[in-house]
Order: structure tokens, then sequence, then C-alpha cells
């Protein structure tokens, strides 16, 4: 039994290093804890019926949270860089013999209705349904021969069927044989496919996963933004219904491995996992994928097409965006405070007021996204020999780019934000002449 230390007031206090396994913080307010490094299997964070536990700022860095439970616990801004998730030992056991026995179970069925298929494919005219097994079936034929044998004797007809029946038999041996190493190269292409991140097969590992993360480290239903999980473990953990935005995944390992809600969709695309790990999107697409509130501050994104995409509440500071595609891109309450914005098309991009653009480096943008060739992209100086030449907090109110900063209803129709409103020229007023 693990120390008690539900609903004390504990905050700032160190707990570093210290062996906490088991360890009650239900309800209690360890906001700014230090438990770095310490042994926390099986603790327990979560917030019960009528209190919530308060562990924002907290540091969690290098800690042991296998078996840990965090479930709906305020945990913003905390550290969890290093930490390593998982199961604890016991239960990895217990999972693991469960798996197996329901293996087994699996191939006792498979075998057993295969036996049955074949069985009523020897004797299809006397078996109408599936209720024998195929071994009484084999005894009834071998008695039958037997029967045949001493009551008509070895004569032709007898004797031909007999080799018929047996080579009959032999050719459903090998049939079966073939079908056994079949069924067996089956599951290690599955295995091998799953292991490899294909698409077709991500319902197989979201099971896997699923199962995987059945009394692993729980983040379930908890505040997670601003957290860091630079650099940690996080095999068999669940962020299933937490609120992750702005939490900083690079470096993360097992990533793969976390469970992750239907709300968190975009962590299931390669391609974002990559962006958020290792900060490389080069020239990748991401047309109209939702990465709203995604920490990509760093990231490389030259090139990248972001067309239609959702950054609303995103990270994007120091992130090199020079070249990319940014057409109807949202970005309302993003932070691109020093993002590198030269060359970028901007066409229809949807910044606000709370756009953060403090310190944008941008030389040159395009107000235009080409679709055809040798249609102009509008760059912006006019002049091909000049550039902004300065950091600059986007050219919002000049004439020529204020037409580039409508903000799509359509993307918005989706999301619990006010619908704001679309901007539109003012229309020419035409001189009345007098009559």
């Amino acid at each position: 039994m693990g120390k008690n230390f539900a609903g004390q007031d504990l905050q700032g206090q160190s707990f570093a290093g210290q062996n906490l396994v088991g360890a009650d913080f239900r309800g209690a307010n360890v906001s700014g804890c230090d438990f770095s490094a310490a042994n926390l299997r099986g603790a327990r964070f979560d917030s019960p019926k009528h209190s919530l536990t308060n562990a924002s700022g907290a540091h969690f860095g290098k800690a042991d949270l296998r078996g840990a439970n965090f479930a709906r616990a305020l945990l913003q801004g905390c550290e969890f860089g290093e930490a390593k998730t998982g199961t604890r030992r016991r239960t990895a056991v217990l999972k693991f013999l469960l798996v197996l026995a329901l293996s087994v179970l699996a191939n006792f069925l498979s075998s057993f209705l295969n036996g049955v298929f074949l069985a009523a494919f020897l004797t299809p005219s006397n078996i109408e349904e599936f209720s024998l097994l195929p071994a009484i079936l084999i005894i009834v034929i071998n008695l039958g021969f037997i029967v045949l044998i001493l009551r008509y004797g070895l004569t032709l007809p007898v004797f031909t069927t007999l080799i018929m029946a047996v080579i009959f038999g032999f050719v459903l041996f090998i049939v079966a044989l073939v079908l056994a190493g079949a069924g067996a190269l089956l599951n290690l292409y599955i295995t091998w496919r799953v292991s490899r991140r294909d698409p077709r097969f991500e319902l197989v590992r979201g099971w896997g996963v699923t199962i995987g993360a059945w009394g692993g480290t729980r983040f379930a239903g908890a505040n997670l933004a601003g957290a860091n999980f630079g650099r940690a473990t996080l095999q068999q953990a669940s962020f299933v219904g937490a609120d992750i935005s702005r939490a900083h995944w690079f470096g993360a390992k097992k990533f793969e491995l976390a469970r992750f809600g239907p709300h968190h969709g975009a962590l299931r695309n390669r391609a974002v996992e990559q962006l958020l790990l290792t900060g490389a999107g080069v020239g990748v697409n991401f047309d109209g994928l939702d990465l709203h509130g995604l920490h990509l501050g760093g990231a490389d994104l030259q090139g990248a097409s972001l067309i239609g995409c959702n950054l609303n509440e995103a990270v994007l500071a120091h992130a090199n965006l020079s070249e990319a595609k940014l057409k109807q891109t949202q970005l309302d309450g993003a932070d691109l405070g020093g993002a590198n914005l030269t060359g970028a098309t901007i066409e229809d991009w949807g910044i606000t007021r709370s756009t953060h653009l403090q310190d944008v480096q941008c030389a040159y943008i395009y107000l235009r996204l080409p679709t055809r060739a040798g249609e102009n992209p509008l760059r912006k100086p006019d002049d091909l020999n000049k550039s902004f030449g300065r950091a600059i907090s986007a050219p919002l109110s000049s004439r020529w780019s204020r037409h580039s900063t409508y903000i799509s209803t359509k993307a918005y129709s989706r999301k619990r934000w006010p619908q704001p409103t679309r901007w539109c020229p003012r229309p020419i007023q035409r001189p009345k002449w007098r009559s």
C-alpha cells in the first residue's frame, strides 16, 4: 500500500527521486511540485468525482510513470521530459497470458471451422449441418471401407473406389497443409504490415494499441495544454479525451504505441507524426488536415502545402514557412512569432487580430496561388529587385494585402469558435453628375 496524500495541499514541494509506488494524490494540490526521477509506478493522480487534482506546472522529468493514473487531472504546463510510461510488470504478465489464451482459442476455433468445412466438402450429401467433427467423419468413412471389403472382397470396383478415396484424401491433406502454411504466412504478412504502419491495416494496429493501453499510464480526460513530452517514452499510454493543445512532442519515443482519441485524428497521420517528433515537413502535403492546437514551433515546413489546413491556436513560432502554400489556411490565435514567411503564398489565409505575428521574417510574399502556367502570383513587393528587408508584423495594414486576410467561414462552421465576418471591399462610389 502506497503513501496517502489525498486531498492535501502540497504545492511546490519536492519529491525528487523518492519511491512513491502506489501513492495516492487524488484531489491533492501538487502544482509546481518536483517529481523528477521519482518512482511513481501505480500512483494515482486522477481526479475524484467532487474534486480536482491540480498538478499544473509539476515536474515529472525522468520519472517512472508505468501504471500511473492521471485521468481528469489538471496538468497544464507539466514537464514530462524523458519520463517513462507503460504498464507495471504484473499487469504486463496478466495481459500476456490473456492475449495468449485468446490466440490459442482463436487458432482452435479456426482449425475447428476449417475441419468442419473440409468434412462438409468431403460428404456434402450426408452432412446438412456443420455439427460433426472431421475426426468422426474420417472414422466413419474408414469403417465403411472395411465393411465394404469384408462383404464384397477386394474386387476391382471396390479397389478402384478405395484408390480414388486415398488419392482424394491425399489431395485434401496437401490442401490442408497448404492452407495451414498460407494461414501462417498470412499472419506473418499482417504482422509485418502492421509494424510498417500500413494504413490498410490500421484497424488491426488500433486494436493492438487499445489492448496494449489496458493497465498502462492513463491521461484520459486530463488537461495537458502546454505540457512537454519531449524525449519521453509513451508506449501504452492513453490520451483518450485529453486536451493536448500546444503540447510538445519533439523527440518522444514509441509515440505510435500511445492511444489517442477520435478527436486526435490528425495524430494518426504518419506525416503529422513525423512533423511533431522531428520537425521535418519540407515539401509535405498537409492539405485540409485539422492541426488545431499542435505545437510546431521551429518546424521546417519549407515548400509544404497547407491549403485549407486548420492551424487555429497552433504554435508556429520560429517555424520555417518559406515558400509554403498558405491558401485559405486558418490561423486564428496561432503563434507565428519569428517565423520565416519569405516566398509564402497567403491567398485568402485566415488570420485574425489574435494571430501572433511579432517579428515575422518576410522578404517577399505572394498573394495568389497560380492555377495555370504563366499566371501572375502577385508578388509583393512588385519589384523583383526589392524586398521588405527587415522583420515585419505581416503587412496587413497596406492596401494591397487587405483582400488576402479574409477568414473562411466554411472551415469555422465545424468548430466551436464564433463565426467571423467575411471581409469584402467597399463598393466604388461613382460620382453623381448634375443634370
